[in-house]
């Protein structure tokens, strides 16, 4: 079950750097461009557009507001409904053992 949840972690992760770099683009940004708004690099920009880089989740304000969308905006993932999916399978098939 470790396993199936990492494969659901990294979906995520390619997915909504997916989405990160759609919104980059739709502003005519460039990683560079970006990185310069989150006080980063380009590099690190470029791992998260690919889905290796897991940051953390005050990060996520960061690259809303340098992209100068909602929050929520950078979970409009199109393969959602595939993640939802797989989170609900792997919620089914935990056991719960030791709740009272």
């Amino acid at each position: 079950m470790r396993q199936q949840n990492e494969k659901i972690k990294d979906q995520f992760l390619i997915e909504f750097g997916k989405n990160v770099r759609r919104l980059r683009k739709k502003k005519k940004l460039t990683q560079i461009d970006l990185a310069m708004r989150i006080n980063g690099d380009d590099n690190k920009i470029g791992r998260i557009e690919r889905g290796e880089y897991n940051f953390k989740v005050a990060s996520l304000l960061v690259i809303a507001q340098a992209l100068d969308v909602e929050v929520t905006e950078l979970f409009e993932i199109k393969e959602i409904n595939f993640l939802k999916n797989n989170i609900l399978e792997y919620i089914d098939n935990v056991e719960f053992t030791n709740v009272k």
